[in-house]
């Protein structure tokens, strides 16, 4: 089920969203002909929530890599090295492991990009090999986990491409080409799909769960497990911690409405401040520039709520007239 899931998420994004196939192409066509001469040319940003599709577009679906015929390097986990010499090593391995399956051994395919400026580790491949690279005329295709911070000191950044989530219609087509029902109205996978923003990481966890029999909350809390550690590595208390804070949060609209977001910190017994709310889930990525909740991250969150802390919810719902 996963691999038919897998292929289905690589047609879409390539036939149906057929413009970041376009735009990334004619790019990689334009470095080709050596047209592109300036160095922030040949560096091109995606971006996008975790669990968007970025991986499975440099990666898992392998496309652009069967395309181009580029390297794809994956820096998740890239704190795991113990010191800046020894991730240097396992990246260069990494990069003539693939050389010889390559058309381009200057063209990068760049994963799991984190928002973690002057990490040593991240340093020293900049110098040793990104930097080299791109004034020899490479180019780098980058996915950022946050479109917002750039850990590279000298690379340019331009403005991320922003990959969008799946529409309803578009996700109702992977279950049926999964042969799997579309969750019936009243339940939670309902609504969890409801949005007009679904991302399709959650439908690839959903169909775990409904092959491994686990409960809906289960797989609401795997997803944004998964989404937490994209953004800050969290333990499990801790992350229990935030996922309640962040689904009673769910019942403000505006995070400008200060008067809301203490009478929910009252009800969760919690002193943290309402700038502190504010700034956290900026960091998180879950908040707009008009200080409203991103989508689909408020529907998942709040379904996640009134299933797990069903007595809490209602509290809240009491308390704001909801």
């Amino acid at each position: 089920m996963l691999d038919t899931f897998g292929e289905f998420v690589y047609d879409y994004y390539v036939k149906h969203n057929t413009a970041v196939e376009d735009v990334i192409s004619e790019r990689i066509k334009l470095w080709e002909a050596n047209v592109l001469k300036l160095d922030a040319e040949r560096v091109f940003t995606l971006s996008g929530f975790p669990g968007v599709g970025k991986t499975w577009l440099l990666h898992r679906c392998n496309y652009f890599r069967k395309k181009h015929l580029g390297i794809y390097l994956d820096l998740k986990g890239f704190e795991d090295s113990d010191t800046p010499e020894q991730y240097l090593a396992q990246i260069q391995d990494n990069i003539q492991n693939q050389i010889g399956l390559c058309k381009f051994g200057d063209l990068f395919f760049v994963d799991h990009v984190p928002p973690a400026p002057h990490h040593p580790n991240l340093v020293k491949i900049e110098d040793a090999i990104f930097i080299p690279e791109l004034e020899k005329g490479a180019f780098f295709v980058m996915a950022q986990q946050n479109p917002y911070s750039w850990c590279w000191n000298e690379l340019p950044h331009p403005e991320p491409y922003k990959v969008s989530p799946f529409t309803q219609a578009n996700a109702k087509k992977i279950f049926k080409k999964m042969k799997t029902p579309f969750p019936k109205k009243g339940n939670l996978g309902y609504s969890l799909f409801s949005s007009s923003r679904i991302l399709p990481g959650l439908i690839s966890i959903w169909s775990k769960f409904l092959e491994l029999e686990e409960s809906e909350s289960k797989a609401t809390e795997d997803f944004l497990a998964y989404w937490f550690q994209q953004v800050v590595p969290f333990d499990q208390p801790e992350l229990r911690h935030e996922l309640l804070i962040a689904g009673a949060m769910t019942w403000v609209n505006s995070f400008s409405d200060t008067n809301t977001i203490k009478k929910i910190l009252v009800v969760t017994g919690e002193t943290v401040s309402h700038l502190s709310i504010r700034q956290k889930f900026a960091r998180y990525q879950w908040i707009t520039a008009y200080k409203t909740w991103e989508e689909p991250i408020r529907t998942i969150l709040r379904v996640w709520f009134m299933q797990s802390e069903k007595a809490l919810a209602s509290k809240i719902q009491h308390i704001l007239g909801d």
